[in-house]
């Protein structure tokens, strides 16, 4: 008698924050939807244009995807040169 093989699906981690495009032509932000199932979350990836000082400046869109795409998405971006940022609320 064989032994059964218990298999546990776990979710990937769900990329959230900042990417910049390498050339600083536009940025994507990567942000749970907190809407969504806990069993089936989704993301939120909204595109916009780029300051000088590498700041987000005008929203341009905003799209709903599977965290399964969104994963997929960040870490090609990732591994075509994008930069994660981390901008710090700096008011008091």
């Amino acid at each position: 008698m064989e032994t059964p093989i218990l298999v546990i699906k776990t979710l990937p981690i769900i990329p959230t924050g900042w990417l910049l495009e390498p050339h600083g032509k536009c940025m994507l932000l990567f942000q749970k939807d907190k809407k969504s199932l806990n069993y089936l979350p989704m993301v939120f990836t909204e595109k916009w244009s780029v300051s000088p000082c590498n700041t987000p400046l005008d929203f341009i869109n905003r799209r709903q995807v599977s965290i399964d795409a969104a994963v997929e998405t960040w870490n090609e971006l990732n591994g075509k040169g994008w930069i994660m940022l981390d901008f710090k609320n700096t008011s008091q």
